[in-house]
């Protein structure tokens, strides 16, 4: 992984299954919305090695300036292949979360 630095506000999405010990609309990990584009809930979850199918997409805006890590996803045994590229928020609890909507496919 490599953290850049965004030079302009950019929109990404996050993918999520929304159940009580999975994950949510909130958190860490983002992708770009062209590299889900298309993709079955059960193509997206190999793709980006997800532990669970996602069911919900929203959009994340980030402001220019903020510093994330961006990287290739790793192949993870009983996840999926891998290879999508995402993008690590750091721990920093920054973007506006909004428009949460169904995936395609649900």
């Amino acid at each position: 992984m490599k953290e850049i630095e965004l030079t302009e506000n950019t929109t990404f999405v996050r993918v999520y299954d929304n159940m009580p010990d999975g994950s949510g609309m909130y958190g860490s990990w983002v992708m770009k919305a062209d590299d889900i584009k298309g993709l079955t809930p059960l193509e997206i979850q190999n793709k980006f090695a997800l532990p669970n199918t996602p069911k919900y997409v929203c959009d994340v805006e980030l402001e220019a300036g903020i510093h994330i890590r961006v990287g290739e996803v790793n192949p993870l045994d009983g996840w999926g292949n891998g290879g999508g590229t995402q993008y690590d928020l750091i721990g920093q609890r920054i973007g506006d979360f909004k428009n949460e909507r169904l995936l395609e496919g649900n």
